[in-house]
């Protein structure tokens, strides 16, 4: 069967099947009014999440230790219900990390993963509600594979991409299913020799780009490429040019046919500050701070586009400890009362709603279990 016509199955199909034989998780925090939800339930050592929200419902995905390795978790959100979390299906002794969840045009969510053996890194590949065995994307052998980045291009393909390297130089690939073949193609985007490209974001559509910082010389500078039927063709990543490199912003997409947007970190002398930039404020203006506490330290930014205006997310820590933060416009919101969060990730919902992931209750080794609340 093509991956089209898995990932058109409804996500609804995986709530049912999970909610006929088991309970929802439950409520165990508050933040300001709105129900916590512990997504991870049964699982203490938990890292990198993932999310995302379609017409159906919400995606989540980590990366669990259990039974002495990592494996990757996935639960939805039905009918405003969480499912239990299930593992998705690997090889039985890797140690799997940094899930992607993407939801396409038709609303049906698919995950990448990594699957790290002893002797060599696999890409992996899978609709959520399916139970056939996931797909290889790519298999490094030697080498290493890391940022997994998915995508949908306008026909509804899945578009992975990468970087992959060998610890002294890097370079970024891309991955697209061919239906009619049943096979994944890669296509490499950068192929200098000693390159140190890193960090690619795949924004799907109609006309899907990749993203990516390439070293030049002492510092990075973003490059782009628009994907197309035969391949890939360079693009100027136009006022993206003025974003400092060497910080290395996060990037999230706007409307089509605009730049993304993007969040980073810049020191200053009494803390960090976070700036944004906005390809659709004016001239001018597109680049702002966001005000943050004297002495501060903001960390692991996340951003997305919401219903009328870009959202953030970030971890501030102070001497008093340290709390995740979201910004919306004006409105500004603070997650506390729980310890060590961090990684926080944000989704947008089809109402301009916004979902926040993101781990608590660390211990030792930066991991603890999977929050989710709704923010609006």
């Amino acid at each position: 069967m093509s991956v089209a016509k898995q990932t058109g199955r409804l996500l609804t199909a995986l709530g049912a099947a999970l909610l006929a034989t088991c309970g929802v998780a439950r409520a165990d925090v508050v933040l300001d009014g709105e129900a916590m939800i512990t997504v991870s339930a049964g699982a203490d050592l938990c890292h990198d999440p993932a999310i995302a929200v379609g017409p159906n419902g919400a995606v989540a995905a980590w990366s669990a230790f259990i039974d002495g390795r990592n494996r990757i978790q996935i639960a939805a959100r039905i009918r405003n219900e969480w499912t239990p979390p299930r593992f998705a299906l690997d090889s039985g002794t890797a140690d799997c990390r940094e899930p992607i969840v993407a939801i396409d045009s038709n609303g049906s969510p698919a995950l990448v993963w990594i699957e790290a053996e002893t002797d060599s890194h696999v890409l992996k590949f899978s609709p959520v509600v399916s139970r056939e065995d996931p797909q290889t994307v790519y298999s490094s052998g030697q080498g290493m594979i890391e940022t997994p980045s998915l995508g949908f291009d306008g026909q509804g393909r899945p578009l992975v991409a990468w970087t992959e390297g060998n610890g002294a130089s890097y370079s970024v690939a891309l991955s697209r299913f061919d239906s009619d073949s049943n096979t994944w193609t890669k296509i490499p985007l950068t192929m200098r020799p000693e390159a140190y490209d890193i960090l690619p974001t795949v924004f799907g559509g109609p006309q899907p780009t990749v993203h990516w910082y390439a070293l030049d010389g002492q510092a990075f500078q973003m490059k782009s490429a628009l994907i197309e039927e035969r391949g890939w063709r360079s693009q100027s990543v136009g006022e993206l040019d003025a974003l400092p490199a060497n910080r290395l912003p996060i990037l999230y997409q706007t409307a089509p046919g605009l730049s993304p947007g993007a969040i980073w970190v810049e020191p200053q002398d009494d803390g960090e500050l976070l700036l944004t930039y906005d390809p659709r404020r004016a001239e001018g203006d597109r680049v702002r701070g966001l005000p943050s506490q004297p002495a501060a330290r903001q960390l692991e930014p996340d951003a997305v586009d919401g219903r009328t205006e870009p959202a953030y997310a970030w971890r501030e820590e102070t001497p008093q400890g340290s709390d995740l933060l979201v910004q919306s416009g004006p409105e500004r919101l603070r997650v506390s009362g729980l310890e060590h969060v961090a990684q926080p990730r944000l989704a947008a919902g089809p109402n301009g709603e916004l979902h926040l992931l993101f781990i608590s209750d660390q211990i030792e080794g930066g991991t603890g279990q999977v929050y989710w609340t709704l923010l609006r």
